[in-house]
């Protein structure tokens, strides 16, 4: 086959040869009579010689798009031959690692150039079950009898539009020994698998075991020398169901007859954003303490007695979610106060509590009722004599085996009115003079609409007391 510069060379001398034949005709006597009748057919000449310049032009074009494309099949194949030889290389690499060293391979990732070409070398190694001819991680009941390792390599490609990579790649089987191994999987709260996460496996000799999940969430250890161990399935943020970022190490007793297998359930954790209201308006309402529960998860109690906020953050939960494809949801219960202060006992109905559902990584907001103590408090000693609106008395409110302690307002009444649905100790004492008065009774805050108390005069001789409150 000519190569593109010797086509060349024919072409030019080609054209030399035809500009001397052509020189030779114009000065001979049959060139000028020609060109005297070639006159009166100028026109004609002229579109022959356009038309001869397009087929040329043709032909050109036509070879150098061949020799384009045939220097593009060679490259394409040479790409392959190294991608190729990569491949070899890196499985010769892998089949020199130890059945420890395997095991805890997993899948890496490594760069490598060859003549300008920028390919990716993949390495990993999966256990595989005979008996089941399938991955280990992906079966029941397996075993783990041999190790596949495989290479891919990959780089873009010349002739694939977009340039999407091409790839090779090659594999082998590793047995391995009758020995105590130990399968790992972890899973989220959907039961699903989790990439990312840390197993640790720490054996009787103290030495420790680590490896990170892959897409499958599943891990091997193979050939441990201790028969029992410790193991711990963690991912960085997250917590398992009894709400623990770094739980206790669950232990295991291998078998050199069999596969043990251990699986964790981690979740990246979801929260509340609690706002109270009253009667629906969350204008000026503030509480300081909620309950969040849901069965079998510890129970939650955040905020402080005494402590107001208009709203309150419940961090760290878990994501519960009912098992199905996709899975269902599985709400917690939220509440102001205590356990005891369930409001949908308390009002016997009248107020649902609320059932928000904690979303994976997400903030949940969550609306909870917090009826009002309307409290009308007068410095007086009676109707007749009411006197002004007391401010200058201390109320004390227990309930939730806790006092919440504040002032009255210049309008007679409590600084903090809005409390939860729940029967509580109502205590008001204030010294006038050199007397003390107290007042003290049980209120039941159990309507939506809330619960009036009074109005009391403070200075009335029934109040007279030795005691506060």
């Amino acid at each position: 086959m000519l190569t593109y510069s010797a086509m060349l060379r024919s072409v030019h001398g080609a054209h030399a040869r035809v500009s001397r034949r052509a020189a030779q005709l114009r000065n001979s006597d049959a060139f000028a009579a020609l060109a005297a009748e070639g006159r009166s057919e100028s026109g004609v000449t002229l579109i022959e010689v356009v038309i001869s310049a397009m087929l040329v032009a043709i032909i050109v074009v036509g070879t150098l798009t061949g020799f384009d494309s045939a220097s593009r099949a060679t490259s394409k194949e040479r790409q392959r031959n190294q991608a190729t030889l990569l491949a070899g290389q890196d499985e010769e690499r892998l089949r020199a690692m130890n059945i420890t060293e395997l095991g805890r391979l997993g899948a890496t990732s490594s760069p490598a150039e060859q003549n300008g070409t920028k390919f990716t070398i993949e390495s990993k190694a999966q256990f595989v079950s005979a008996a089941k001819e399938e991955f280990a991680c992906e079966v029941s009941g397996g075993t783990a009898d041999y190790i596949q390792t495989t290479s891919k390599v990959s780089w873009a490609s010349l002739t694939k539009q977009n340039r999407e990579p091409e790839a090779v790649t090659q594999s082998s089987l590793i047995p391995v020994p009758t020995s105590s191994s130990l399968l790992v999987n972890v899973r989220d709260q959907a039961n699903e698998d989790v990439a990312g996460a840390t197993v640790k496996v720490t054996g009787e000799s103290g030495t420790t075991y680590e490896q990170t999940t892959p897409e499958s969430g599943c891990v091997i250890f193979g050939a441990l020398p201790d028969k029992k161990v410790k193991i711990t399935g963690t991912r960085t943020g997250w917590i398992n169901e009894k709400l623990e970022s770094e739980p206790a190490a669950t232990e295991a007793q291998l078998s050199t007859s069999a596969l043990v297998t251990k699986t964790f359930a981690i979740a990246n954790p979801g929260s509340l954003l609690v706002e109270f209201q009253s009667a629906g308006n969350p204008v000026g309402v503030q509480g300081d303490t909620v309950y969040v529960a849901h069965t079998g998860a510890p129970e939650k109690l955040l905020g402080t007695a005494g402590t107001y906020s208009s709203t309150i953050t419940v961090p760290g939960l878990w994501p519960y979610q009912t098992a199905g494809s996709p899975p269902g949801p599985s709400p917690y219960t939220v509440y102001a106060g205590c356990k005891e202060t369930n409001p949908a006992t308390i009002s016997k109905g009248e107020v649902a509590t609320p059932a928000p559902q904690v979303e994976p990584g997400a903030q949940t907001p969550v609306k909870v009722e917090l009826p009002a103590i309307n409290l009308k408090l007068y410095e007086g000693s009676s109707s007749a004599s009411p006197g002004l609106p007391d401010s200058k008395a201390e109320a004390k409110l227990t309930f939730c085996g806790s006092s919440r302690t504040m002032k009255t307002t210049t309008a007679g009444a409590l600084e903090q009115p809005y409390q939860p649905y729940t029967k509580l100790t109502l205590c008001l004492t204030q010294l006038i003079g050199s007397q003390r008065y107290k007042y003290s009774s049980e209120v039941s805050n159990t309507a939506r609409a809330g619960v009036t108390v009074g109005p009391l005069y403070m200075s009335s001789s029934i109040y007279k007391s030795t005691t506060g409150c």
